[in-house]
């Protein structure tokens, strides 16, 4: 369980099966859940190694109902997300 991330997160981390999947979803910078105007959820993720593995994932469609699934108990379907690599450390 990751402290860092809203409590919703980590309840979705645990009822996630697929060991690849959830270890992509565990690499998250931090998520921000409402509070924007457009935009329900943003996930920032700490390397862009699983930033990278999460776009091969959402574009290989097995991988992609399965986060979409995973996203939608969690927050409904009429969901905006955006997905960002992490944040330059400099």
């Amino acid at each position: 369980m990751n402290k860092n991330l809203p409590n919703l997160w980590n309840n979705i981390l645990s009822t996630i099966d697929d060991k690849f999947l959830k270890s992509i979803l565990e690499d998250i910078e931090h998520i921000e859940i409402g509070n924007m105007v457009a935009t329900d959820i943003r996930i920032v993720f700490n390397t862009l190694e699983s930033y990278n593995f999460f776009k091969i994932a959402i574009n290989n469609s097995s991988s992609s109902r399965k986060i979409e699934k995973i996203i939608s108990e969690a927050f409904g379907d009429n969901l905006s997300m955006i997905i960002d690599p992490p944040n330059s450390k400099e």
